[in-house]
């Protein structure tokens, strides 16, 4: 679970997280491990009408029965530690008692930290949404090997043991499209959700910052399915 402390240089951090990462777009590469000297900000308030029903969207991407009551809606950077954690250690258990039974279903959405986050949300959503999660699950797993200041090219190297060669690889990395599109939707989150930090879930309206332990996210979960009215 992220500490206090860390959640909140996060807070003060994260606007200017968003302005390297459209530098990036903008052809300005910026280092790994640095963060531009400029004075941080406040923390940006949540808009609380929207938080207790945000629409979901064209580019997201969903695990489970899109119908499902409970949205667990996960904002992730893929060079988190912490949702790597979120992902390999309480999804497949979230997975098995809440999505497969379709109490629940698991919006993913984008919300890179850094260069190679980018790359790597690039190219997990260049590959569908078909093959997004397993590419999104084996990035998470392998994330040692590719968030270096040479991630790119780690990142290729990945690719390439998941079956995608070269040329489809650089094509998602020079296409801007998707690029814009992630940036654009972690500027709107971040001023309509307060979104912040990651890994942060809304579930059915609720946020959620940090990874929970297993008891504290199922409590969540069942408090939010027992208020949906039963039919009858």
């Amino acid at each position: 679970m992220i500490k206090s402390g860390q959640k909140n240089v996060l807070r003060r951090w994260a606007p200017l997280l968003v302005i390297a990462i459209i530098a990036v777009v903008a052809g300005v590469v910026f280092s790994l491990n640095k963060t531009p000297p400029v004075a941080p900000s406040a923390p940006v308030a949540a808009n609380e009408a929207a938080l207790s029903a945000p629409d979901l969207r064209p580019d997201d991407m969903i695990l489970g029965d899109p119908n499902a009551p409970v949205t667990i809606i996960e904002y992730a950077s893929l060079s988190c530690p912490h949702c790597a954690e979120f992902h390999i250690q309480m999804l497949p258990k979230l997975k098995s008692e809440y999505i497969d039974q379709g109490k629940a279903k698991l919006v993913f959405r984008d919300f890179p930290l850094n260069k190679p986050a980018l790359e790597a949300a690039v190219l997990a959503r260049c590959m569908g949404p078909m093959r997004f999660f397993g590419i999104a699950d084996a990035l998470f797993r392998q994330q040692q090997t590719w968030v270096t200041e040479d991630s790119l090219n780690q990142l290729a190297s990945f690719a390439r043991t998941a079956g995608i060669d070269q040329a489809t690889f650089d094509a998602c990395q020079t296409e801007q499209t998707t690029k814009q599109t992630i940036i654009q939707r972690m500027q709107e989150d971040q001023e309509e959700f307060g979104i912040d930090a990651t890994p942060t879930f809304i579930v059915n309206g609720q946020k959620v910052q940090g990874v929970q332990s297993y008891e504290e996210f199922k409590a969540i979960l069942d408090a939010r399915l027992a208020d949906i009215p039963t039919e009858g």
